[in-house]
């Protein structure tokens, strides 16, 4: 299966509603069909909630029941999370992976 990376964006607390916007959209014209399209752009709204407001906590449970895969891992300007959503077939003949990898901490810009 191959994965395509969605969206790659740093971020703060005064950005996420932008940002979910951004990912609803992101993700409809990748092909991510609802209602996993919602769950997609929940459990990434859970994390990227979390990581400006608690550092951790409910989201990434949430994040975790809703995703295929969740990797959290640290980088140069804080904790990096990555979401795999299974795609379903909608214009394409393979199923593909859709991804959103989510850079905590202040934004750089």
């Amino acid at each position: 299966m191959t994965c395509v990376l969605l969206l790659d964006i740093f971020f703060t607390a005064a950005d996420l509603a932008r940002l979910r916007r951004c990912l609803a959209d992101t993700a409809r014209l990748a092909g991510l069909a609802e209602p996993r399209r919602g769950e997609f752009v929940l459990a990434v709204h859970e994390v990227t909630g979390n990581a400006v407001q608690h550092g951790g906590g409910r989201g990434l449970w949430l994040a975790r029941e809703l995703s295929d895969r969740l990797d959290i891992t640290g980088g140069a300007g804080g904790a990096i999370a990555t979401l795999e959503f299974e795609l379903a077939v909608t214009r394409r003949d393979t199923p593909g992976l859709a991804s959103a990898a989510a850079p905590g901490g202040p934004a750089r810009r």
